[in-house]
């Protein structure tokens, strides 16, 4: 029912409650009218205006499209405030049934009780369908609050050891030999397995064979059982190898 602007330019169902209060004002100042020259009622946001709505119509209308899915959050927005807007403000000015009506239209009275208290019935349904949604954001936005705030406390803890690795490091003694070095965890160093070639190998073949021996290694220490190392008994003393 909504227009292609309005659906290019759609809501949030989280902004629909804010953008009813919106419409609702608009509807109490007559900035969007209700009434239609004839003294009918009229839908100011379905378009058509030669529309001749009575009073309870007008209002299950507003009350199937708040309630639908078919239309745009701000289509379904819309709709409520106007629900609302009919049955807080203008309830009086719907329609009385008739005035001692004949018996064969004597259910002619009771139907129109019957459609009021239907659409009575629907509005509240429609009113507790949003405080369902008003509470079930209000928990996701106390959710996010409580993830936000572990996130700044893990961040500000992150920035004190920062601050307090920094200041190490500053005070270390210029003159300090130490070197600070980052290394991966299980990776081999390539450089001890070249001095080890050195001691066996030319120099023509030392960089080949220590890289073929370092990644033989690595293949082999991701394979729990194995241990580089023999532990061997001679004569009742043991001995590495």
């Amino acid at each position: 029912m909504g227009s292609k602007i309005d659906e290019e330019s759609d809501i949030s169902d989280s902004e629909m409650n804010e953008y009813k209060e919106v419409t609702y004002k608009l509807l109490k100042f007559r900035t969007h009218k209700v009434r239609a020259p004839n003294g009918k009622f009229r839908c100011p946001f379905c378009g058509d205006k030669e529309q001749a709505f009575q009073y309870t119509l007008l209002l299950q209308h507003a009350i199937r499209v708040a309630e639908g899915s078919e239309d745009s959050a701000k289509q379904r927005a819309n709709h409520f405030a106007m629900a609302t807007y009919l049955v807080t403000d203008l309830a009086d000015e719907a329609e009385p049934p008739p005035a001692s009506p004949p018996p064969p239209e004597a259910e002619s009275g009771g139907g129109f009780q019957n459609a009021m208290n239907s659409a009575q019935e629907c509005y509240q349904r429609l009113v507790e369908k949003l405080k369902e949604k008003e509470d079930e954001l209000q928990e996701k936005e106390n959710e996010l609050s409580c993830v936000i705030l572990k996130e700044l406390k893990s961040n500000d803890e992150l920035q004190e050891a920062r601050k307090a690795l920094i200041q190490g490091l500053k005070d270390m003694p210029s003159e300090s030999s130490v070197v600070i070095g980052v290394k991966k965890m299980g990776e081999l160093d390539l450089k001890t397995f070249i001095k080890a070639c050195r001691k066996r190998y030319s120099s023509l073949h030392v960089d080949a064979k220590a890289a073929q021996l370092c990644s033989s290694w690595q293949e082999k220490l991701k394979n729990p059982e194995w241990h580089p190392f023999r532990v061997q008994d001679l004569k009742g003393s043991s001995k590495v190898s």
